[in-house]
């Protein structure tokens, strides 16, 4: 019964979502595995697929973007809503679906453990790939981004920050994130305000600004443009002293507007009703491809052929077991049975 309702669940989600038997089977064992339960894997498959055909995304690897929304506490169909945004975010920059579902169920993680929390978060985190992707390129920003994250949520934070002197005191990372925490914001926030207090109370910077403000041609401008820059890029080093999470950090500043913008259009994901979500439209194109029809007929000859193959063997079985009865009481009827379940065997096999 079990199987049967396995089949049932992936033929619907194919016949729903597009894509092949074996992507579906593959993407609800993923998520069987990941402790959601049946109800929630057999209503995400649908989805699963829909993306999985419009996006060219591997079906496991979102199953484990599906598996990760969940357990960073979106279920449900907001869960199906997070797969949705993820084609929002790749519509915006360089990441796309692919690489973001096979990266992000990491970057969830410890984005959880840096404040990161529900849609607000995961659509932040999504326009922090993308605002990366803009600086670095796509495969090395989601490393920053995911090193940014791990860095946040670390004990390494906290112990750079106790080297760093603050109105005459050693900064209290642990404390400065409970007070942010309290009032609902991540670890990016704390960290963008501390280092923007540091960077209005040095001297270096104040001199620059001032400088900067009367300067009357654009090499001045430039000059102590730069004095700003390679400081305020000092005082950050002094919590982000990794190549990778420094990186990740200075584009989320540079493109911070866009990060903004994307942020904000990836959340809007979450309200909208289904069939008007950025999937559905591309889903929708892609079903009326004759490539799309053919390949549903396909699915729907190899599901007809699945049936007609159980109903021989449910037979198969019957004869097999009467003809074990038989031998007991009547061996020579037996064996005449034999010799044409033999025929039936070499067609069958």
């Amino acid at each position: 019964q079990g199987v049967k309702t396995i089949d049932n669940a992936v033929r619907q989600a194919n016949r729903l979502g597009g894509g092949h038997k074996e992507d579906g089977l593959m993407a609800t064992e993923t998520m069987g595995r990941s402790g959601m339960g049946t109800d929630e894997v057999f209503s995400a498959l649908p989805e699963i697929m829909k993306i999985h055909t419009a996006t060219g995304a591997d079906a496991r690897s979102l199953a484990l973007m599906r598996t990760a929304a969940f357990n960073y506490g979106l279920k449900g169909r907001t869960g199906d809503a997070a797969l949705d945004a993820l084609t929002t975010a790749s519509q915006h920059g360089q990441v796309d679906v692919p690489l973001l579902a096979k990266t992000m169920p990491v970057g969830l993680e410890l984005a959880k453990s840096a404040g990161f929390v529900g849609k607000k978060g995961f659509s932040n985190l999504a326009a922090l790939y993308e605002v990366n992707a803009a600086m670095a390129g796509a495969d090395e920003g989601v490393v920053n981004t995911n090193n940014l994250m791990m860095t946040l949520s670390s004990q390494t934070i906290s112990d750079n920050a106790r080297t760093v002197t603050y109105h005459g005191k050693k900064v209290d990372w642990p404390a400065m994130r409970r007070k942010d925490a309290e009032q609902g914001h991540d670890a990016l926030y704390t960290l963008t305000h501390l280092v923007g207090s540091i960077d209005d109370s040095d001297q270096t910077i104040i001199n620059a600004r001032k400088k900067l403000a009367a300067a009357r041609t654009e090499a001045e401008k430039d000059k102590w443009n730069s004095v700003i820059n390679s400081e305020h890029g000092a005082n950050v080093g002094h919590f982000l002293r990794d190549q990778q999470s420094l990186k990740g950090y200075l584009a989320y500043e540079k493109y911070q507007s866009q990060y903004q913008d994307i942020a904000t259009d990836v959340n809007k994901q979450f309200s909208l009703p289904e069939d008007h979500r950025s999937t559905d439209i591309d889903y929708a194109v892609i079903k009326d491809s004759n490539k799309f029809k053919s390949d549903q007929a396909a699915n729907e000859k190899d599901f007809a052929t699945t049936d007609m193959a159980k109903v021989f063997a449910d037979a198969w079985g019957v004869i097999a077991e009467k003809s074990t009865e038989l031998a007991k009481e009547f061996p020579v009827l037996a064996e005449a049975i034999s010799g044409v379940s033999s025929v039936f065997s070499a067609v069958w096999q």
